[in-house]
C-alpha cells in the first residue's frame, strides 16, 4: 500500500534514542500554520525501506495551531506541555508528552511516523440493538 507523504510538518526522527526522560521525537512546521489536531504519531516497525504500524502506540498532539517554522518535540516520557523557545536560536517550540514509562525507540528498527488525517468516523452509542448478532466469536480456548 502507498500513502503519500505528509509534507507540512517535516519528521526529523527521534533524539536520544533509548534515555529515559530525554527521549524525544522532533517534528517542524513548513511555511505554513500547521494545525496539530489533523496529525498524530504512531510507531513503526522498519527493518528495510517500509515501515508497518505496530499495534497499540497512538499520539495525538492536540488541538494546537502552530506558526510557520516552529518546532515540535514530543518527549515519549512524562511532563508538562509548554509554548517555549529553542535554545540558541530562540524559535518557537511547543512541547508535548506522550506519558510512557519507558522510552519507546530503543531498537533502531523502531521508528515513528507521522500521520495526517484525511476524515475520521465516530462510533455510535445507540447501534447494539440494530446489529444481527455473531453466532460464534471466533475465539477458541
Amino acid at each position: 500500500m502507498y500513502v503519500a507523504p505528509v509534507y507540512d510538518l517535516t519528521l526529523y526522527g527521534v533524539e536520544n534514542r533509548g534515555k529515559p526522560n530525554e527521549e524525544r521525537v522532533t517534528l517542524r512546521a513548513g511555511g505554513l500554520h500547521v494545525d496539530l489536531a489533523q496529525y498524530s504519531l504512531i510507531v513503526g516497525y522498519r527493518p528495510y525501506e517500509a515501515a508497518e504500524p505496530m499495534r497499540d502506540y497512538f499520539f495525538w498532539m492536540g488541538d494546537v495551531r502552530i506558526d510557520p517554522a516552529s518546532w515540535v518535540f514530543v518527549y515519549t516520557g512524562a511532563g508538562q506541555t509548554r509554548f517555549t523557545k529553542t535554545a540558541g536560536t530562540n524559535e518557537p517550540a511547543y512541547v508535548v508528552h506522550w506519558g510512557h514509562q519507558f522510552p519507546l525507540f530503543t531498537d533502531s528498527n523502531i521508528v515513528p511516523m507521522l500521520v495526517k488525517f484525511s476524515g475520521v468516523t465516530i462510533g455510535r452509542t445507540n447501534w447494539l440493538d440494530s446489529l444481527p448478532r455473531v453466532l460464534s466469536s471466533g475465539s477458541q480456548k
